[in-house]
């Protein structure tokens, strides 16, 4: 995120010392790399997906072709104005994978991942990002569904907006506010 979210001091130096030494042409063919259709699947599944309750957005991605798609989607999501969290959620292989971002410097959202997913799976980050991974080897579908409305729920408390009704995040209602 070109060292704009938790970059420290050490990292701005490091970027500064490594970029005269960079190939820009191989850079910018890694940034706008060609993606499968499949990566459009999803995101358009995200959009239609996604709900929000206050600055909240959950977003159930389905089955994914790819396991990053849950982070990079979470990412896209947080870019929506108003949002301060995104927790994204995936099925791969036979894993559920789990993508929080926070546009909060004060987040803890390794701190708040962990706390959901405790002893269902492994879990970590840090302040404005986290992921997860419950193994749902053996599990059948509407159970892993069932999981997965229950962990949302659990951040939905966590966060503080379990009480909030869900809306959709891109239904008809147009934006409250433009950005500036």
């Amino acid at each position: 995120m070109d060292l704009g979210r938790e970059a420290s001091e050490a990292d701005v130096a490091a970027s500064i010392f490594l970029y005269p030494r960079t190939d820009p042409a191989a850079i910018s063919r890694i940034r706008h790399a060609r993606v499968p259709r499949g990566v459009y699947r999803s995101i358009h599944e995200g959009l239609e997906r996604a709900w929000s309750r206050g600055d909240v957005v959950f977003v159930p991605l389905g089955t994914l072709e790819y396991p990053d798609l849950v982070a990079q989607l979470a990412d896209l999501f947080l870019r929506v104005h108003g949002v301060d969290w995104v927790i994204a959620a995936g099925l791969y292989k036979e894993s559920l994978l789990i993508s929080v971002r926070a546009h909060r410097s004060d987040a803890h959202a390794g701190e708040l991942v962990q706390g959901v997913v405790g002893d269902r799976g492994s879990a970590g980050g840090h302040g404005e990002m986290a992921g997860a991974r419950i193994d749902l080897a053996g599990v059948a579908d509407a159970d892993a569904d069932r999981m997965i409305a229950d962990v949302f729920d659990q951040f939905a408390v966590a966060l503080k907006v379990g009480g909030l009704s869900p809306e959709s995040l891109i239904g008809d209602t147009p934006d409250q506010e433009e950005p500036s």
